[in-house]
């Protein structure tokens, strides 16, 4: 605790408590994830303990595994300080551009920072294919 609160000075201390930050280190430890690499995720994202729970709910309704959800946290941790909108958007675009939803789970899983782009990036990256001429209509067939 007194390492978040020392690299995140500018969060008062009422912002997060040390029993919000147990409770999330707990929950992180529970699903099978070191206490290291827990401390290292919440260090990065300390206002990730409010949301936690609903968050890693949400993942398994998408359809990601336990085990899953674990690397893709571990794989990208930034992918916790963003809300459950983003991630919802997120998976709009991707089937809006023919990513089958049976598919989701697969995507995120094998690339975790794609959760943490930004729509407008995602846009942009496609434009880029489609204008060097690559036969990319539509996003590529999983």
């Amino acid at each position: 605790y007194a390492k978040i609160v020392e690299k995140f000075p500018r969060y008062p201390r009422s912002r997060f408590s040390e029993e919000a930050l147990s409770r999330a280190l707990g929950f992180l430890t529970d699903r099978g994830i070191s206490k290291t690499n827990a401390m290292g995720a919440i260090a990065r994202f300390p206002m990730v303990s409010e949301t936690l729970e609903s968050k890693i709910a949400w993942l398994e309704k998408l359809g990601l595994s336990h085990d899953k959800i674990n690397v893709t946290i571990l794989r990208n941790p930034s992918m916790l300080g963003n809300s459950i909108e983003k991630y919802v958007a997120m998976v709009d675009w991707y089937l809006a551009h023919g990513v089958p939803k049976s598919k989701l789970p697969f995507l995120f899983s094998i690339g975790p920072r794609l959760m943490s782009l930004s729509l407008d990036n995602l846009d942009s990256k496609l434009d880029f294919f489609r204008e060097s001429g690559s036969p990319m209509r539509r996003s590529p067939v999983f």
